[in-house]
């Protein structure tokens, strides 16, 4: 099977979840976009330009975005944040949005890290986060730790390891956190991902069960609580009505 980060931490939480979310590609139809997500996504895009172009190119973009509400995750505080992040930045970037793969197992793996280049007197891999720093755990992570493997496998043994940025909006500080891996650390990763993608394959094979600890996260009920509520034969009838099919988030293709 082909699987990303997202989906692996999300059939962790709950299987059922994964299942909806990433196999059928379901999202509720008219829902408000979600501040947090959309704040990460513009302000990933608006560094990427800074990269790419420079920090007035990457200032208009933010200034010209849509904004959605939210008390702590406003225009004003991404444009400060990119700002500290272009002047405080020691990585000297020779790539960015560059997708990977490799294999584990039977399986594949695939990402895409923010960047990759030089800090100090080795070569890493960057990526960018907007989480909050009780929730931001970079070991153990399978995110952080695929994108070391997938490095390896493009730039050989000159990768270091992971920087993690962390952009924390409500400090305005940009904080930045280097993540190195053993190759012992790699291949009991791989032992516990495998058993977790095997019996993944197994539930596609069977049944996706519910996790009832994951109907409530991060303050709010799941958004597929009512097709999980729903009785047997109404379920197909709830997932035609009330929720859209994305074509891109099922192929793995975000």
């Amino acid at each position: 099977m082909i699987c990303r980060s997202s989906q692996i931490s999300e059939f962790k939480a709950c299987a059922a979840s994964a299942y909806y979310r990433y196999d059928l590609g379901l999202s509720p139809t008219g829902g408000k976009p979600d501040p947090h997500l959309f704040f990460g996504r513009v302000l990933h895009k608006a560094v990427d330009i800074l990269h790419k172009e420079d920090v007035y190119s990457a200032l208009d973009f933010l200034e010209r975005t849509e904004w959605t509400d939210s008390r702590t995750k406003t225009k004003a505080r991404a444009k400060s944040l990119l700002k500290i992040y272009a002047t405080n930045n020691k990585v000297v970037l020779v790539d960015t949005e560059r997708e990977f793969s490799f294999r584990i197992g039977k399986h594949t793996w695939r990402g895409r890290w923010d960047g990759a280049g030089v800090y100090g007197r080795g070569f890493w891999i960057v990526e960018h986060k907007t989480t909050k720093a009780p929730y931001l755990i970079v070991k153990p992570n399978d995110q952080i730790i695929a994108y070391w493997a997938g490095g390896r496998k493009v730039y050989g043994e000159k990768l270091q390891g992971v920087i993690v940025n962390q952009f924390d909006v409500e400090r305005l500080q940009v904080y930045t956190f280097p993540v190195t891996f053993t190759v012992d650390e790699y291949l009991a990763w791989r032992k516990e991902i495998l058993l977790v993608l095997d019996y993944y394959e197994r539930c596609r094979e069977t049944a996706f069960p519910m996790s009832t600890s994951a109907c409530y996260r991060y303050h709010k009920p799941c958004a597929y609580m009512p097709i999980c509520m729903a009785e047997q034969s109404t379920k197909k009838v709830i997932m035609d009505r009330c929720y859209t099919v994305s074509q891109e988030v099922k192929n793995l293709a975000w």
